[in-house]
């Protein structure tokens, strides 16, 4: 009887880590987690705990033929730590780092305050500012709070064959993975103040005179990170004499929030080719080699928490190793328990990508700076443009190491298969950026941290080996 047809329970308990790539400052472990400008999750295509649930039985059959196995199967994902995406991109230093230069500690939070001018002293360091509310276009006198809880939602459907060719090379197969993704991003913004209209604030250039005033053209935090603003600003002055000043605006092109985001595609395309170099029916162990096709979508930088399907369009190559091993069977009753292990690496080549960079000299948020725009001449054009417009960039993005692995235990129960295990699938190495303007090259870094530290991976993984050999010599003496 067809195996597939006797599996009609199987259970996953994983724990999968997200992979964070990108920064626009160079990697330091103790400053490294808040004010980020791009987010990316591991592939929806990466999921070796869903390609072997239900299905390892089916995948190493050791058969002196030609055979094959189609899988399809669907899988519905999203994030639960909001509040912790959130302080990743907000603007508030965590409590356990300071301000070095004023020697202040700041609430861990993902929460940031919009102070305008008007509200207090905008070079004071006690004042409770994350950001400048005349760089979004909000009135000097605002004082609103944003909370960030960003989520994301993967709906996948994984189709994958395989087909073994034994009458080619004993043990030989080859695979193809094709995941189809529909993918959800949503910031999660939340404004506690409400609107808030009011006049923005320039100082006159003359000492003492009275500053130009010119109604706000956004009152609300989450209409103003929608970028949308394109108006001119008559900013007048109430000392006589003093001529109304027409200022233009553009909308910001980059890093903008505006709700949800969808997109929809095929994450990257996985081709495997790999031998069995031992394969009985109590225990397999064998390589592969792997390419990822980039088939995704590659990052615009359009929103700050932008949706991404698959690896962010890298080629990538690698290399993988799996094996399990039968650790109990009964004699008589249909009952087993087995132990499964798989694992690969993967380099992923130069992608092309948008990102948004802020000054180094300006600190965490200041992409979001204001810009004078001046002509050639060096004439102030009466243009104010979005930080982002100007900071967003093209740059070059690598992974030199990315690793997944799975340790499974597999109980076989008549018509019940039980699979239980754990997962870790976070790169294992920094991503370098390379950005190159001018003739200036910068090389940006950022690293990531994965839910299982890479010597425990590594030692659950090598520690298979030597078993399944172990057993499976055992075994073979004994017959």
């Amino acid at each position: 009887m067809n195996k597939h047809l006797k599996q009609l329970l199987a259970i996953i308990l994983l724990t999968s880590a997200l992979s964070i790539h990108a920064d626009n400052n160079h990697f330091d472990r103790k400053r490294d987690t808040f004010g980020k400008p791009f987010f990316s999750g591991r592939s929806q295509g990466d999921n070796l705990a869903r390609r072997l649930v239900g299905e390892v039985q089916e995948l190493y059959p050791c058969f002196d033929c030609t055979n094959g196995v189609l899988s399809i199967t669907p899988e519905w994902s999203q994030t639960f730590h909001s509040n912790a995406i959130g302080r990743y991109f907000s603007f508030r230093m965590p409590p356990d780092k300071c301000d070095c230069n004023n020697n202040i500690k700041q609430p861990d939070t993902n929460i940031m305050r919009f102070l305008g001018r008007l509200e207090g002293d905008v070079n004071a360091p006690e004042t409770d500012r994350d950001v400048l509310a005349e760089e979004f276009l909000l009135p000097s006198t605002f004082n609103g709070l944003v909370e960030l809880k960003p989520k994301v939602s993967n709906l996948i459907v994984d189709v994958n064959w395989r087909i073994n060719l034994d009458t080619i090379r004993c043990g030989l197969y080859f695979e193809v993975g094709v995941p189809i993704v529909w993918t959800k991003w949503d910031m999660g913004l939340r404004e506690s103040t409400g609107a808030q209209p009011g006049d923005i604030s320039i100082p006159a250039a003359t000492p003492g005179a009275a500053p130009f005033l010119a109604p706000a053209p956004v009152d609300s935090i989450i209409n103003a990170w929608r970028g949308e603003i394109e108006t001119i600003l008559p900013f007048m002055s109430a000392t006589p004499g003093e001529p109304t000043i027409n200022i233009n605006t553009v909308p910001m092109n980059f890093a903008k929030i505006n709700g949800r985001q969808k997109k929809h595609g095929i994450a990257d395309v996985k081709f495997i080719l790999g031998r069995n170099y031992i394969c009985t029916e109590d225990a397999h162990l064998g390589i592969n080699l792997r390419v990822t096709a980039p088939t995704g979508t590659k990052p615009k930088a359009e929103f700050v928490f932008e949706p991404i399907v698959g690896n962010g369009h890298h080629l990538g190559v690698g290399a993988g190793i799996s094996g399990h091993i039968m650790l109990w069977q009964h004699p008589c009753l249909d009952h087993s328990f087995s132990i499964w292990a798989d694992g690969a690496v993967y380099h992923l080549f130069n992608a092309k990508q948008k990102r948004t960079f802020d000054l180094k000299t300006n600190g965490v948020g200041s992409r979001y700076l204001l810009f004078k725009q001046f002509n050639a001449q060096g004439d102030f054009t009466n243009t104010f443009v979005p930080g982002p417009n100007v900071t967003t960039l093209d740059a070059k993005v690598n992974i030199k190491v990315m690793g997944e692995a799975v340790i499974m235990f597999d109980y076989q129960w008549s018509n019940v298969t039980l699979d239980i295990g754990l997962v870790s699938g976070a790169p294992l190495a920094m991503v370098r950026a390379h950005c190159i303007i001018d003739g200036w090259s910068s090389q940006n870094w950022t690293g990531v941290v994965p839910e299982y530290s890479q010597l425990t991976l590594l030692l659950m993984l090598v520690a298979v080996v030597p078993v399944a050999l172990l057993v499976h010599k055992i075994r073979r003496d004994r017959v």
